[in-house]
């Protein structure tokens, strides 16, 4: 189909007028928007050479701020050992804080024993029943002798073990973030990285 564009007919005007015919209060310009030509409903087919050649929209550069803030949450992301493909969302604090406290729960060490004061960080497995895989290792102690950390890291590991019931409560869609566990058994305060 051809294009046609308007054009004014020759006789349309008669004289021509110059800014010093013009009466100053005139108007001198059309309020009406000129008429575009019609555009085909869809576009025409390009050859086959160029639709293979596509153009990629370019992003807008990111400001200082946003890379900073993406370098950060990238950096803080707890990222557990072997983990392969996307993580997911990260979990938030009040997740962590109630697989703590399930664990917590379960955890009995005498106060008065020489094991009470001994600090254990254990490592374990989750599969995604949120139950444990494998086995629970002790990763370290602090300096005490060997059957206080014996004995403490024993009381972890039964603490986990029993505590994990039909499994514990941790979402599903974060799996990633909480597949291999490293938690530290201290009585002064339980952490979890």
């Amino acid at each position: 189909m051809e294009e046609v564009t308007p054009t004014a007919p020759e006789e349309t005007t008669t004289q021509i007028v110059t800014e010093a015919d013009t009466p100053s209060g005139a108007v001198t310009a059309s309020l009406r928007p000129e008429v575009r030509p019609s555009r085909p409903a869809t576009p025409p087919a390009a050859p086959a050479q160029e639709q293979t050649q596509t153009a990629t929209p370019a992003t807008p550069p990111a400001s200082p701020a946003d890379d900073i803030a993406a370098a950060l949450a990238e950096a803080t992301a707890p990222q557990p050992a072997g983990q392969t493909g996307n993580p997911g969302p990260p979990m938030t604090g009040a997740e962590r804080d109630a697989f703590r406290v399930a664990v917590q729960g379960c955890w009995v060490v005498d106060p008065g024993s020489e094991a009470a004061r001994v600090e254990v960080v254990v490592r374990f497995e989750l599969g995604r029943d949120a139950r444990v895989v494998g086995d629970v290792r002790m990763l370290s102690a602090t300096v005490a002798s060997e059957s206080a950390v014996r004995s403490a890291f024993d009381a972890a590991r039964r603490a986990i073990l029993r505590c994990q019931g039909e499994g514990f409560p941790l979402p599903p869609d974060k799996f990633e973030q909480w597949r291999i566990v490293e938690m530290t058994f201290n009585p002064e305060q339980m952490r979890i990285r």
